[in-house]
């Protein structure tokens, strides 16, 4: 009989025996690794440290893009490869856990290592899950026969995370009497001298738990989200309601170090070096912010922006020409200078889209605002509002869950416990306090000590209220609007995209859909800002429209057919994917278990999609909601995009400061504070009257 360690011997017959830390001598002497001297400080700050990379990797290749947040020269195919990316986690973070949870974990002396040890577990499962749906997990790193080791599916991994948080979390004692029971060199939540914070540690693990069980209550089958409902209610009770992310010190956040050979940033390494060393010919993989992020900042004056994007200086900046009012009403052309410009998210016009005229008795069509009339082009590497370079520094961090986040997940329960039916005390703040207070803990992030209060007092921002429609900035082609709809909800409408009256009517979106007049006012507020918040976390922004759909951008465009895509049509566009697909390798390695997985899939998925088997990245897995409307009728948001007549317009550069020379002068002080009257214009933007 044929008996291997399922997953890793296989991975080392691939060549990646350089990632298992001599596992074969492990699997010849299971015991070896736990000999007395093999300390969790000897495994965990390693097993942090690939954690860090693992998945900066993965927010670098797909989720820093497709979460919208940055636009990068990259796109995805049906035939992409994940390659290792997968396993990895597998190889080099899950098998150094097992060999800690074997020893620790039910131990009574260790019973704070252990919860540690069970809460990064649940973590790196709680994201692969959400990638990719269906994983091995009771066969993976375990004995198994025949190189064979079944996928588990998605509910099933998804219960196994809740047992494990639930567990860790009734473990941890920061008043301990065991001085050996915490890691005396804590690599992720360090106090003073270095060694764990249980306290910290337990309020990361009971936030993660009532993130993953909020995710299960879009799962179809009605066991499972009782499972969730429980776990939320148990996150929740007397005791446990004080054990959520609360302050800037407790964002479960990780840290790199400073040598490049051994423990530098992965981002600092594959996007910044080559810039600082003269090494990199171009910017086309460097992350410049999105042009959808980018629209909500400016449309509502997010202080944010500063914090998010590089301000370029000087005459690095883009000049552009406008109209203003000057403080007669008469109208003025005047040029200045603005610190921030935005990439196109696709160069060419899209195939079977076209530019609309101006009107009806003209022939002259409308103006790409990019064009070098509106925008002179200078250095493209100080132009573009690239990512701010404290997200890429040598010493880096990485954010996995931030304060926010557990203020706006603790918002969204209050306005859902009666939907969910929850058997909870009040808690102690209102749904809507939550969520301002989300905002301040994003804000404090950030270092961000002015602004809350003129950020908060405007519409759209300010609980309860609808953005106004004329404020909401434009994508430049006319596909989207920034808008924030906190009373109404999702009250947009499909509309004509060939109709003039359409264009004009500000609440008309061609990817519109039914089911998200369901997304009332808060949960549309709660989840926008959550979105924002979460900036270059790519996986928290990809996993939360998916779990809700509540940013609802357009397709990606293309001038290449899309034969199979979401749509089920041929076409030229198509949404981000639903997950990635599984390794390429796995045909050949474990067959018969790959087929289980995608059948799994299909299974938790409340949209299966047979299109090339299954094998595909459209099937939304089962924690995702409505697909935008493909349930209703796929070929009308097909008719809608492909038929779309573009008119470009200018918001997305005109009017930066405001619309009057008044405006003008108060707004360039949130860029230059010592800036005065026109003189200051002149001086700190390049202030100029064309013609006067």
């Amino acid at each position: 009989m044929k008996i291997t360690y399922c997953i890793l011997i296989v991975l080392m017959g691939l060549g990646f025996t350089s990632c298992l830390d001599d596992f074969t001598s492990v699997n010849q002497d299971p015991d070896k690794i736990y000999s007395d001297n093999m300390t969790p400080e000897a495994i965990f700050p390693g097993t942090v440290y690939k954690t860090l990379n693992a998945m900066a990797r993965l927010n670098h290749d797909y989720f820093c893009w497709q979460s919208y947040y940055c636009r990068m020269s990259k796109s995805f195919s049906e035939n992409d490869d994940p390659g290792d990316r997968l396993f990895t986690f597998y190889t080099q973070i899950l098998k150094d856990l097992k060999m800690l949870e074997d020893t620790y974990v039910g131990r009574e002396e260790y019973n704070n290592v252990g919860g540690i040890v069970l809460t990064w577990k649940s973590f790196i499962y709680s994201y692969l899950v959400s990638i990719w749906g269906a994983l091995p997990m009771e066969e993976a790193l375990s004995v198994t026969e025949k190189n064979k080791y079944h996928y588990d599916a998605e509910e099933k991994i998804y219960m196994q995370v809740l047992r494990d948080l639930q567990k860790a979390v009734n473990m941890f004692n920061p008043n301990t009497k065991v001085e050996t029971d915490k890691l005396s060199v804590d690599p992720f939540y360090p106090k003073n001298d270095k060694s764990s914070d249980i306290e910290k540690w337990r309020k990361f693990a009971n936030t993660l738990r009532l993130e993953v069980a909020v995710r299960m209550m879009n799962l179809k089958d009605e066991q499972v989200r009782q499972f969730a409902k429980r776990q939320i209610e148990e996150a929740l009770n007397a005791k446990n309601r004080n054990y959520f992310i609360s302050s800037v010190a407790d964002i479960a956040r990780g840290r790199w170090g400073t040598d490049l050979n051994s423990d530098a940033s992965y981002y600092y390494l594959r996007i910044q070096r080559g810039h600082d060393e003269n090494t990199n010919n171009g910017y086309s993989q460097h992350p410049a912010i999105g042009q959808y992020l980018y629209l909500y900042l400016r449309s509502f004056n997010d202080p944010r922006l500063q914090k998010y994007a590089k301000r370029a200086e000087g005459d690095k900046r883009f000049f552009v020409t406008d109209t203003l009012k000057d403080e007669t009403g008469k109208r003025v052309d005047v040029r200045y200078r603005i610190p921030y410009a935005v990439y196109k998210e696709f160069q060419a016009i899209p195939q079977t889209q076209y530019v609309g005229r101006l009107s009806e008795t003209t022939t002259s069509t409308y103006k790409d605002p990019h064009g070098q009339s509106y925008m002179p082009l200078v250095d493209e590497g100080e132009n573009w509002a690239w990512i701010h370079p404290d997200f890429l520094r040598q010493d880096g961090t990485i954010t996995f869950m931030n304060w926010a986040d557990a203020c706006f997940l603790l918002a969204e329960v209050s306005l859902r416990i009666n939907e969910w039916n929850l058997n909870i005390a009040a808690l102690p703040r209102t749904a809507e306090a939550y969520y301002y207070d989300g905002i301040q803990a994003s804000f404090a992030e950030y270092g961000i000590a002015t602004g809350y209060d003129d950020y908060i007092s405007q519409n759209g921002i300010k609980w309860g209220t609808d953005s106004d429609d004329e404020k909401c900035l434009r994508e430049y082609r006319g596909y989207f609007r920034a808008h924030i709809y906190g009373e109404s909800g999702g009250q947009t409408y499909r509309g004509d995209p060939k109709s003039r009256d359409s264009f004009l009517n500000p609440r008309t979106y061609p990817g519109n859909y039914a089911a998200r007049s369901r997304i009332t006012g808060g949960l549309e507020q709660i989840w926008k800002q959550r979105w924002i918040a979460d900036f270059w976390n790519g996986h928290a922004g990809w996993v939360l429209e998916h779990r809700t759909r509540i940013m609802n951008f357009p397709p990606y465009f293309t001038n290449s057919m899309v034969g199979t895509g979401s749509y089920g049509d041929i076409c030229y566009c198509d949404y981000v994917p639903e997950r990635l697909l599984y390794p390429w390798s796995e045909r050949n390695l474990n067959l018969e278990c790959y087929w289980g997985a995608i059948a799994q899939n299909q299974i938790s998925s409340k949209a299966p999609n047979r299109v090339m088997d299954g094998v595909n990245f459209y099937t939304p897995l089962g924690m995702s909601a409505e697909y935008y409307g493909l349930e209703e009728n796929p070929k009308l948001l097909v008719e809608n995009w492909q038929n779309f007549e573009i008119r470009y317009n200018t918001d997305i550069i005109q009017q930066y400061y405001g619309h009057t020379i008044e405006e003008f002068i108060q707004n360039v002080k949130r860029d230059y504070p010592d800036s005065d009257g026109l003189e200051g214009l002149k001086k700190y933007i390049d202030f100029q009257f064309v013609n006067k």
